[in-house]
């Protein structure tokens, strides 16, 4: 940064550049700093001209960094910004011992510059002068400038200080204001955003995002935009006026809906300026509106009002005025546009290469314009692609088919601005709604439709995305010919198939609003709807194969791992939440006599009809697997020995009222228990399963037929 030169002393000028400044201020705070710890600013320290002299350059040097914040210069580096926050330190110190004797409360200004240094700053940053203020304070005491029991209390007043800070920060009401303020700009930002028509250059890609996320919430590159389109017009306005020696050069600006003009930018040496809003017919900006392009107006009659942006006319000799460009994409003839106007002293002629520099800086600002168009464009370009790519990867990351089921209503609703979604899988000759989201989720889920009634039946059968056209034309029988849901504008249907054909299902989107289900979007929900068929086909998959990796293929009860599995964990829950278990070990009577007597198919069909009985027998919370052959296992979560023999009673009397039968001949079963409970009986689990085995084999021996319990064995 360079201070602007004085006349007769370029060579000071040169010194205050980037390189010397911080070296600068390195100096004039290390000389301030010791200047404090002496006692030079002390009340009764004689004051020599040469404290004035150093007093006048560090307080100098200090505004100078002060201004060059406020105008965005401020050093970024490290080795940058610690000199500034030295001479920061000092210059407060300075002022507080300058004006403590009379003024006691500055020392709040020591305490509030403290905590603002603490909370604003990272450590590393804050540390040297935190240090500063430490030997500054300490060296006053060593020299007898102030009593140790102050140097004590202005330690703790700068931690109180720093707390309260940290407090006030953290609060809701600090919060609010944040919100408000970010809030405030926000709706600025979309003002300006909606004024300039900012989202004219819009493309396919972008219509399928939602419109709250394009044109409502311009985000922070629409922030950007508007700071920079800001910038460049008062650039080109501060040109115009100074080459051409105006008084005023502005930009009008229409707002969004076309009815009245805002001063968005404007280059002036007079104080009245009118920010507006300025009615469509006022002034200059109704007659530029049925002239042509644009109008010279030389000289401008005294007391008129043809330029609307002055709150008294005052002297105004000359007078031009031009409509911006329209953009190259817009068509409407009877636009309104925006208008360049400059007026000044002078009642002479306007040149040829006057209006040239106004046509050409009016180019310019159209050129800008076009600008912040298109990297607002490529902005939500890049925001629709990373959605869709979003909602891609969520739909690869997961397997079941629950799952998938949400994560396809979540993507869907990221993606389109939807009221309802529904997912049909195909059965036969009817679709089940397997999830549905939304106002009529609840009377929709879990409902069975035919395929020849309703919208959804129909994509599916004839296997092509309903409705046709672009626009729905409603009400239509989404579901079924008795239900007509009026409340939607918008519905698409897209049946769901498999990677080489064939049909799953159909996914249902619909939303009051009408008009949504553009080209575009149709095309980006069909991509979606053919990953959610490939998932939806991996998760079937998926859960197949965990089906037969933990299910016993014959009973389709859980196999002899998943029990083991199964067992361990309910174990562990009942150690945790000080419950019991019990485990009943049962065992077929004469199994090997039905296979060798009846067959092998006969016996498998005896197996599964038992298999049956103990699933419907069982809780939930239970578990019922085969052990091995003819012999099954069922753990009970939270029961005890007495609850464990109920059921083991009820199963076996089931069990022998089975009515099998084999070639017309009745075929009787019985079945002996052995049951051992945990923690009674043990809380090993291998000795829980020996204690139940032994329990069986008893059963078995006394007769079959009959359920044991360990505890009644002969120990």
């Amino acid at each position: 940064m360079i201070l602007p030169s004085v006349k007769g002393n370029q060579k000071a000028a040169v010194l205050l550049t980037n390189h010397t400044i911080p070296w600068l201020e390195n100096v004039l705070a290390a000389a301030g700093f010791s200047a404090v710890i002496f006692g030079f600013f002390e009340p009764d320290f004689p004051k020599p001209q040469y404290t004035v002299v150093l007093t006048s350059f560090i307080i100098l040097a200090t505004l100078f960094e002060a201004i060059q914040i406020l105008r965005g210069k401020h050093s970024e580096g490290l080795l940058e910004t610690i000199p500034g926050l030295l001479l920061w330190t000092v210059s407060i110190w300075i002022l507080y011992r300058l004006a403590f004797p009379s003024i006691p409360q500055i020392l709040l200004l020591s305490a509030g510059y403290v905590a603002w240094l603490i909370l604003s700053y990272p450590f590393k940053i804050c540390i040297a002068p935190l240090v500063a203020i430490l030997i500054m304070e300490t060296g006053l005491t060593l020299n007898n400038h102030q009593p140790a029991s102050f140097l004590f209390n202005n330690l703790i007043l700068f931690g109180a200080a720093t707390f309260s800070l940290q407090i006030f920060t953290s609060s809701k009401m600090y919060h609010r204001y944040i919100k408000k303020a970010k809030d405030k700009e926000d709706e600025e930002t979309e003002e300006y955003v909606k004024d300039f028509d900012l989202f004219s250059l819009r493309t396919s890609v972008q219509e399928t995002l939602p419109p709250k996320d394009n044109l409502e919430k311009p985000g922070g590159v629409g922030r950007e935009i508007r700071k920079s389109l800001s910038s460049s017009f008062q650039v080109h306005l501060e040109i115009l006026k100074n080459t051409l020696k105006l008084t005023t050069a502005a930009l009008l600006w229409p707002d969004s809906q076309r009815s009245e003009f805002k001063l968005r930018s404007f280059a002036s040496s007079r104080k009245d300026i009118f920010l507006g809003p300025y009615p469509m017919g006022s002034g200059i900006i109704g007659v530029i509106r049925r002239a042509e392009n644009e109008i010279a107006i030389v000289p401008v009659k005294a007391g008129g009002a043809m330029i609307p942006y002055y709150h008294k006319q005052g002297k105004v000799g000359g007078l031009f005025a031009l409509q911006i460009e329209k953009s190259a994409n817009n068509n409407d003839q009877d636009e309104i546009t925006a208008i360049l106007c400059v007026d000044r002293l002078s009642d002479n002629e306007w040149t040829e290469t006057e209006k040239a520099i106004l046509r050409m800086t009016a180019k310019k600002i159209t050129h800008d314009v076009m600008m912040g168009r298109r990297i607002l464009s490529m902005d939500q370009d890049r925001n629709a692609f990373q959605k869709v790519c979003i909602g891609l990867r969520e739909l690869n990351a997961v397997l079941g088919l629950e799952t998938v089921f949400d994560t396809t209503i979540k993507v869907v609703k990221t993606l389109v601005p939807s009221d309802f979604i529904a997912i049909s899988m195909l059965r036969d000759k009817s679709h089940f709604v397997v999830r549905a989201d939304g106002k009529l989720a609840g009377k929709i889920t879990g409902q069975e439709f035919p395929l020849h009634e309703g919208m959804v039946g129909q994509a599916i059968k004839y296997n092509r995305t309903l409705p046709m056209a672009i626009e729905y034309r409603g009400p239509a029988p989404i579901f079924t010919y008795t239900q007509r849901f009026s409340d939607f504008g918008s519905i698409l249907v897209l049946p769901l198939r498999k990677e080489k054909g064939g049909l799953l299902g159909a996914l249902t989107v619909a939303a009051k609003e009408s008009g949504i289900f553009t080209t575009a979007r149709r095309e980006i929900l069909e991509l979606i709807a053919a990953q959610i068929a490939i998932k939806i086909d991996l998760g079937e998959a998926h859960e197949q194969i965990n089906k037969l990796a933990t299910t016993d293929g014959l009973t389709n009860l859980a196999n002899h791992r998943t029990f083991q599995h199964g067992f361990e964990m309910m174990l562990h829950r009942a150690r945790r939440q000080s419950t019991s278990v019990c485990l009943i070990l049962c065992d077929l009577d004469h199994f090997k006599r039905i296979n060798d007597t009846y067959g092998h198919p006969f016996g498998d069909d005896v197996l599964r009809a038992v298999a049956n009985v103990l699933a419907n027998a069982v809780r939930k919370v239970d578990l019922a697997a085969r052990y091995g052959g003819e012999e099954f296992a069922l753990v009970l979560e939270g029961s005890n020995e007495s609850g464990g023999i109920t059921m083991a009673e009820r199963i076996r009397k089931e069990v022998h009222a089975l009515s099998l039968q084999h070639e017309g001949e009745p075929v009787h079963l019985t079945m002996s228990l052995g049951l051992a409970v945990f923690p009674d009986n043990s809380d090993d689990k291998p000795t829980l399963i020996n204690y139940a085995d032994q329990a069986l084999y008893k059963a078995k021996n006394s007769g079959r037929n009959q359920t044991t319990a360990w505890s009644t064995l002969d120990q």
